[in-house]
């Protein structure tokens, strides 16, 4: 009568017989074989750059107003607008999206954003946090615009027409 180890005594290397015994199941083998390294080590990746967002430099401008069609929204002018050239990075969804700007003061997105979009519905110098805040309106521009200065740059939050309470449904 021969002796058979039950199932869950398989060794790292999956047979019997090998004298290198694993405390945990094959199926628990994470990092064994090398396809399986690269799908963690790529989840794992994504899983970052969706945490920090994407990290952009150039015009700002124009990926600004790129962002805002693709929303619905639109600018009040035809004409060319200046070019913006910055630093940000974007985290978006399908309601809108945040930019963190960098490499610009407020004086000069908000300059830009006039341009583009007109003057504000909401302008203040000194919000609750004595940082600048502007907004511009759906029913305006076709998306809900907010720009508030920091002290490390320029933070703009763009929802589209609909998303937000008391939007009108827009």
């Amino acid at each position: 009568m021969s002796t058979q180890r039950p199932n869950h005594a398989r060794t790292v290397a999956g047979r019997r017989g090998c004298h290198r015994r694993a405390s945990w199941p094959p199926s628990l083998s994470l990092g064994r074989q090398p396809t399986m390294r690269a799908s963690v080590f790529t989840l794992l990746l994504v899983g970052i750059l969706a945490a920090v967002g994407c990290s952009h430099s150039g015009d700002f401008g124009g990926f600004f107003v790129a962002e805002v069609t693709r929303y619905g929204g639109h600018t009040i002018t035809n004409a060319t607008l200046p070019r913006l050239d910055a630093r940000w990075t974007v985290k978006a969804d399908s309601n809108g999206f945040t930019v963190q700007v960098r490499g610009v003061p407020f004086a000069t997105v908000d300059s830009f954003m006039h341009q583009a979009f007109g003057p504000p519905k909401v302008s203040a110098d000194a919000n609750l946090d004595g940082q600048p805040q502007r907004v511009w309106a759906a029913v305006d521009v076709g998306v809900a615009v907010q720009c508030i200065g920091r002290p490390d740059g320029v933070e703009i939050v763009c929802l589209k027409a609909g998303s937000m309470p008391f939007s009108g449904g827009r």
